[in-house]
């Protein structure tokens, strides 16, 4: 049974425009639910991630990210401004199980660059 607090933070989640870290979703989650507590939504967002409700993008050295979409997809993230952007690579999965010729139960993909506004 999902608790007001984790159907606020799906809520915030499923309609955000891009990746949120947890304290950014803590402070929209205060707008609307003033005493809630940062464990709580972290918690909550760890909870949501391990029901394969929601996505999370880990970056070196940064906080970890939330996605909206639980689908495997994968990732590319700027060196400078650390902006993420969702990009589909077609039948990755099956190109490296071809190549390791073995099956592989998952795998996460983020490719380092520099992007347009960085690059000027």
């Amino acid at each position: 049974m999902a608790t007001k607090q984790r159907s606020l933070i799906l809520d915030i989640v499923k309609n955000m425009d891009g990746h949120l870290t947890a304290d950014d979703i803590f402070i929209l989650a205060r707008e609307k639910m003033p005493g809630i507590a940062l464990a709580t939504v972290y918690n909550n967002l760890n909870t949501l991630y391990g029901m394969g409700e929601i996505g999370k993008v880990k970056i070196a050295d940064s906080a970890d990210l939330y996605d909206k979409s639980p689908v495997v997809h994968d990732h590319l993230i700027c060196k400078c401004c650390k902006s993420v952007t969702d990009i589909n690579i077609p039948d990755i999965h099956r190109h490296i199980e071809e190549s390791l010729e073995e099956p592989i139960l998952s795998y996460n993909l983020s490719i380092d660059y520099l992007c347009k506004n960085c690059r000027q």
